[in-house]
């Protein structure tokens, strides 16, 4: 019940109009933009964790064949309405779903995953897991993975993190637990599934409201077959 009352509130922030206009707000990721904006219109893209579409809007501009989905209904309308431009039926390009079911897609369905700032989402090692095994699955072999994740050095409420008795799982000062890697540990994580680095892992350090966050950037490419059973 502990961990589904925070799952909840969880919902609730996702849900909140502020919170989903402040992403809808932001620009679109830099490293995105400097890999796929020569990209072919026929490269197809998942931007998995969509929030407010500021990346899928992007790519939708563009031509790209792109697709999203979050767990938000919320956040989910929101993107379709941004989508409705580019798209006859944004309804069937933004899904409202699990980051760790991804079974709307086919094997080695897509060119390109994106992965900003949702990984870390999960409440559980296995969660993480299957998460990467399906992405792994939707994923063309030579396909490519872009990844922003928190670390466990971050200190994004003020108070630092606690760490619980699973590895890698910590709980934050609401409650909420995240799953936090350091640039070494995603690689070796995601190596697992087929992934290997386009470039060497990197971090930035940014201020939140009342501390900091350490964003690990991985960028991989799926070198073995991607559909995993």
């Amino acid at each position: 019940m502990h961990r589904d009352n925070h799952t909840s509130e969880a919902s609730r922030i996702w849900s909140h109009p502020e919170t989903i206009e402040h992403f809808a707000q932001k620009a679109p990721d830099a490293r995105m933009i400097a890999r796929l904006q020569s990209a072919r219109p026929d490269t197809r893209v998942l931007d998995l964790g969509c929030a407010a579409g500021r990346n899928s809007v992007w790519l939708a501009e563009r031509g790209l064949d792109v697709w999203a989905l979050d767990a938000s209904l919320a956040v989910v309308g929101y993107a379709r309405k941004r989508l409705q431009p580019y798209f006859a039926t944004p309804e069937q390009r933004v899904i409202n779903g699990r980051m760790d079911n991804l079974s709307a897609f086919s094997c080695c369905y897509f060119d390109f995953v994106l992965a900003f700032g949702v990984l870390h989402f999960a409440q559980s090692m296995a969660e993480w897991e299957r998460t990467l095994k399906e992405i792994a699955r939707v994923t063309k072999v030579g396909g490519e993975l872009l990844v922003s994740h928190h670390s466990p050095r971050s200190n994004l409420d003020g108070q630092p993190l606690a760490a619980t008795a699973e590895a890698h799982v910590y709980r934050r000062a609401s409650g909420r637990c995240q799953i936090l890697l350091e640039p070494h540990e995603l690689d070796a994580r995601v190596g697992q599934w087929g992934f290997v680095p386009v470039v060497p892992t990197d971090e930035v350090t940014s201020p939140t409201e009342r501390g900091w966050r350490v964003t690990v950037r991985g960028h991989y490419r799926l070198e073995v077959q991607g559909c995993v059973e």
